[in-house]
């Protein structure tokens, strides 16, 4: 329990709200004060938490960073896909992202900029509702069948208000997926930024993951995307598909 307790304050800190005060947290996670002070206490004894020096709010400690090392680390596809991510950003001139699920969000991975008027900047880290980004709605199409309703249904019964809202752009994209093998928005999340996003297939060992491009402008910056960005970002998703299945395959030789 004071586990969960823990990781909900640290959940509670975003690129928004980086100093948080005792009060600004309990009212955020719901705890009573007590417990935010005995376990904000523990979280700044484990690096995980320090003060500001001004403001003597908290603010997340470079712990978390450890952290997330190991896991970022052990995620391979992800060094697999950054020189293919390069080169379609320098091509195309988009900003090229990786997406990985947690829970109701989509979780970005890795972040190539090349689009440098583009507002959205996402940097490792950074999660959004995956019914709400193009990224998002290809990674849980990438799904198999059931996983992918049971994801779906998840998210209707802990998220109504926001399925409801994006429902209508959901159900587009299945069928766009279903004809085409991609997904795409039109400033659904940020207005402004255009995306198209695809699943990349991973063996049974990797976690599922989606790749996108990104454009700031208005419409002809989707129908760029569509007209000439498309054909590339098939043409490095399949590379990257075809670069892990070839990495699996030596894995089980070693085996």
């Amino acid at each position: 329990m004071n586990l969960a307790r823990g990781i909900s304050i640290l959940r509670v800190f975003t690129i928004a709200d980086r100093a948080l005060g005792n009060k600004e947290i309990c009212e955020r996670t719901g705890l009573p004060k007590a417990t935010v002070s005995r376990l904000c206490y523990t979280l700044t004894q484990l690096g995980c938490l320090t003060r500001d020096p001004i403001s003597q709010k908290f603010v997340l400690g470079w712990g978390v960073l450890a952290m997330c090392h190991p896991l970022l680390g052990k995620i391979q596809i992800r060094q697999a896909a950054r020189p293919l991510m390069e080169e379609l950003a320098t091509t195309t001139g988009c900003t090229v992202n990786l997406g990985i699920r947690d829970r109701n969000d989509v979780v970005y991975i890795e972040s190539v900029r090349g689009d440098k008027g583009n507002r959205f900047t996402p940097d490792i880290g950074m999660h959004v509702p995956w019914i709400a980004a193009a990224i998002g709605r290809a990674l849980i199409l990438g799904y198999s069948r059931g996983s992918r309703e049971s994801l779906v249904n998840q998210s209707k019964v802990q998220e109504p208000k926001l399925f409801e809202i994006y429902s209508s752009i959901w159900e587009a994209d299945i069928r766009r997926h279903g004809r085409f093998g991609y997904c795409e928005s039109e400033g659904d999340w940020l207005k402004g930024d255009y995306a198209i996003a695809m699943p990349v297939r991973c063996p049974a060992s990797e976690t599922p993951i989606a790749m996108s491009c990104t454009l700031f402008g208005g419409k002809e910056a989707g129908i760029r995307l569509r007209n000439k960005v498309l054909p590339h970002l098939r043409e490095k998703v399949n590379a990257l598909e075809e670069k892990m299945l070839l990495t699996e395959a030596r894995r089980e030789r070693r085996i």
